[in-house]
C-alpha cells in the first residue's frame, strides 16, 4: 500500500513537472483546449501542448514508432487511442514523458482519416 501511494505521488510530481514545459514555438494557441483534454485510457492527463506534439511516424505493420531526439521509439499499443477521432491537427500526435529513460510515449493519437 505504501509503495503504491509513493508511486502515485511520484507520478503526480512527474506529470506536474511536465505540465510546466513550454509549447513548441509554432504552437497554435487555439488548439490548447484540445491538447489539454487529452487523457490516457486510465483517465490520467496526457498533459498539454507542451508535451504532446507531432513527431515523424513510421508504421511497421504491428506498431507505431516516433522519431524522438534522433531515435526511433516504439509506441506501446496501450498508448494508442483508436477511439478519439476529433484530432484537429491533421497529423499524428504523441505525448512523451520527457527526461525518462527509456523514453515513454504516454499517449498517441491517430491522424484524421482523409
Amino acid at each position: 500500500m505504501r509503495v503504491a501511494r509513493a508511486f502515485l505521488v511520484l507520478l503526480g510530481v512527474g506529470l506536474a513537472g511536465m505540465a510546466l514545459a513550454a509549447p513548441p514555438p509554432n504552437a497554435d494557441p487555439s488548439l490548447a483546449p484540445w491538447y489539454e483534454s487529452l487523457h490516457t485510457k486510465n483517465g490520467l492527463s496526457c498533459c498539454g501542448q507542451a508535451d504532446c506534439r507531432h513527431f515523424p511516424v513510421q508504421i511497421d505493420g504491428e506498431r507505431y514508432w516516433i522519431l524522438y531526439e534522433g531515435k526511433w521509439v516504439g509506441v506501446p499499443d496501450e498508448s494508442v487511442n483508436r477511439e478519439r477521432m476529433d484530432n484537429p491537427t491533421g497529423d499524428y500526435v504523441a505525448c512523451v514523458v520527457q527526461h525518462r529513460t527509456p523514453t515513454l510515449v504516454l499517449c498517441f493519437f491517430l491522424r484524421p482519416s482523409v
